[in-house]
């Protein structure tokens, strides 16, 4: 993805705190049961899941934004979109500062509203403001369904680029038959704003599952946490926590950042920089930045610390 886009999911928290746009589904991630043994065979899956798992970070921090991420989660923010459109139609009128209501869903079903306005001014801009959505079989006639429920709390706010919050979703999932997408998250990430150019972002848990195309995916972190600094024009990047994925089903491995990765906003890739993942027996993969097309693999398999195999592979390659 973009360096632009990478790094988008929080500069609109101002549309998070508006509220301009929400929606989920599916059926729950990935479960990790244990380390994954990391091979030769499978550096590439392990280096893609990684990679991919980091993206939901920044997905889920900006439910507002179109973003250049994998099929499985743009299908979710399309979905986390509808659900809050139907239930800002759905209220209608009846919409004000401070209030909890159920209204029926066009389709059949049920949404529960919940405003937490503390300066009565319609917005969240205020620590300690909140916004809830639960949604019940709601259904928008055209062939969505959404269930479970998602929460907004603004943690502090300053202005619309100062400001920390945090999403917690409890099975929140939908699906649309007329476009073939089914979707679902599950637990809360918080992010920090201080200004546009630094980000900080966290979760204890978190998972997605997609189907969109055709094509299902689902991917979950766990204590993760990443941090980006923008330069104005070069976007810094470091994460580290432990990754599931559809790529290795009931297993997990852990990403951490040995050198920051430098990603020019006019690139889709890193240019520098150096992540390693590790599984099962101190099994590992170094993901080295050659240039913005190019990544180097090296590949501990027995975990001794040697990296016996290495490969050139393209950025690309592993979206």
């Amino acid at each position: 993805m973009k360096a632009r886009e990478l790094i988008r999911y929080t500069l609109s928290a101002a549309a998070l705190a508006a509220l301009t746009a929400c929606g989920g589904g599916g059926d729950g991630g990935p479960s990790a049961s244990g380390p994954l043994a990391i091979t030769a065979d499978n550096a590439n899956n392990v280096a893609r899941a990684g990679l991919q798992s980091a993206g939901l970070m920044g997905v889920i921090g900006d439910i507002g934004a179109n973003l250049g991420v994998p099929t499985g989660q743009q299908a979710t923010i399309s979905q986390v979109r509808r659900a809050h459109a139907m239930a800002v139609s759905a209220l209608g009128a009846q919409r004000k500062a401070s209030f909890s209501n159920s209204v029926s869903c066009t389709g059949g079903g049920s949404l529960t509203v919940s405003f937490n306005d503390s300066n009565a001014d319609d917005q969240l801009n205020r620590a300690g403001e909140s916004v809830s959505l639960t949604a019940n079989n709601c259904s928008d006639g055209a062939g969505g369904m959404t269930n479970g429920s998602f929460s907004l709390q603004l943690t502090g706010f300053t202005d619309a680029t100062h400001l920390s919050f945090t999403l917690s979703f409890a099975n929140f999932r939908s699906s649309d038959t007329s476009t073939g997408t089914a979707a679902s998250i599950d637990g809360s990430v918080s992010a920090s704003l201080e200004g546009l150019a630094n980000v900080a972002v966290t979760s204890p848990s978190l998972s997605l599952s997609a189907t969109s195309g055709g094509v299902a995916r689902s991917f979950g972190v766990q204590a993760v946490s990443m941090s980006y600094v923008d330069s104005g024009s070069v976007v810094t990047e470091s994460l580290s926590g432990g990754f599931s994925s559809s790529d290795f089903p009931g297993q997990s491995v852990q990403l951490s950042t040995l050198a920051p990765l430098l990603i020019r906003w006019a690139d889709n890739y890193p240019y520098q920089g150096m992540l390693q993942v590790t599984g099962a027996n101190n099994s590992s993969i170094k993901i080295e930045a050659l240039n913005a097309t190019q990544a180097q693999i090296y590949i501990d398999a027995n975990g001794d610390g040697g990296y016996e195999t290495t490969k050139v592979v393209n950025w690309s390659d592993l979206d």
